[in-house]
């Protein structure tokens, strides 16, 4: 697979839970994540080109918020190392500054380049 990614992501220490927002299941765990993509491991597989709205529950408070709200497009699925899971890559749309500028706060906190 050619890499078309324009920013580093940045992999965390924590993995936050992240929800779809349309039914309220918990669609994965975030493994890294930029003010442009992130990347969930789950237990199933995203369809690609499918719009999403997730939540992410952050794993300590920032500017107050405990929650983040972000739109994503499925990009690429396949299984993980563990062959029970799937990493999930999803491009960040419609992110405003001050998403962006709590993304690089999580980054900031709980992550590591790689």
């Amino acid at each position: 697979m050619e890499e078309r990614r324009s920013e580093d992501r940045r992999h965390l220490y924590y993995y936050s839970r992240v929800f779809d927002e349309s039914t309220q299941a918990m669609a994965g765990r975030l493994v890294d994540i930029s003010t442009a993509g992130m990347m969930l491991v789950s237990e199933k597989p995203i369809n690609n080109k499918t719009h999403f709205s997730f939540r992410l529950i952050l794993p300590k408070a920032i500017e107050g918020k405990k929650e983040l709200h972000l739109e994503a497009q499925g990009r690429w699925s396949k299984r993980a190392v563990n062959p029970d899971l799937y990493d999930n890559g999803f491009e960040l749309l419609n992110v405003t500054p001050k998403t962006a500028e709590t993304i690089e706060r999580l980054i900031q906190s709980t992550a590591f380049k790689y």
